[in-house]
């Protein structure tokens, strides 16, 4: 417990620390050092906010999000990108922050931070999982067409069709045929991409690229 209240403290201590220092820089010309800041608030903020919900603290990731909402009222939203631990590749904490406070809204059944998730979308969405989380959020809403143009986006970016066949919050729509057939048009592309990638191989086992 005194564990997890230091990292607490320790975490809003730094926020306000790198807030009065906007303040400070606020009037003045160093624009990439507000840029620099204006980012640190973000990555601390996501990965803090992501720590909290994985460990089901809803409280405490619902200060981080309050803390960070105020924080772009003052100096808009900033623009960096997390290295993934697991796959080790980069991707935008903008966007990140956007699918785990969409998961927040329905795991805690909270939506005061709905204003911010559209504050964080940016106006191309890159990252597969902000698109798939956007679908499930539209599905338990129960706004159909938003929900399919976000299940495209997804597929575009490459999210797989076992992620919707397996997910409950498209329950509602398991018999809906638009929700069918757009699952079965990509399902049967994905197929064909393997099967034609099978045939690439070489008689040694590697693969054409």
């Amino acid at each position: 417990m005194s564990f997890e209240l230091n990292i607490r403290k320790s975490f809003f201590l730094r926020f306000l620390i790198v807030v009065s220092c906007l303040f400070l820089f606020e009037s003045c010309r160093f624009v990439s050092i507000q840029e620099s800041l204006r980012s640190y608030i973000l990555v601390k903020s996501a990965l803090n906010f992501n720590s909290y919900i994985s460990r089901k603290e809803w409280k405490n990731a619902a200060l981080v999000a309050r803390f960070y909402s105020m924080s772009v009222s003052v100096f808009g939203i900033g623009d960096a990108t997390l290295d993934g631990f697991k796959s080790g590749s980069a991707y935008s904490a903008r966007e990140d922050f956007a699918a785990d406070l969409l998961a927040y809204t329905v795991f805690a059944e909270d939506d005061q931070f709905l204003p911010l998730v559209y504050q964080l979308i940016p106006a191309k969405i890159r990252d597969s999982r902000l698109a798939f989380n956007l679908a499930c959020f539209h599905s338990i809403r129960g706004d159909k067409w938003k929900m399919i143009h976000y299940m495209k986006m997804a597929f575009s970016l490459r999210m797989t069709v076992d992620k919707f066949e397996k997910d409950r919050d498209f329950d509602r729509f398991r018999r809906d045929e638009d929700f069918i057939r757009i699952l079965r048009i990509h399902r049967n592309f994905y197929s064909k991409k393997e099967s034609n990638r099978q045939k690439r191989r070489t008689g040694y086992g590697l693969e054409v690229q």
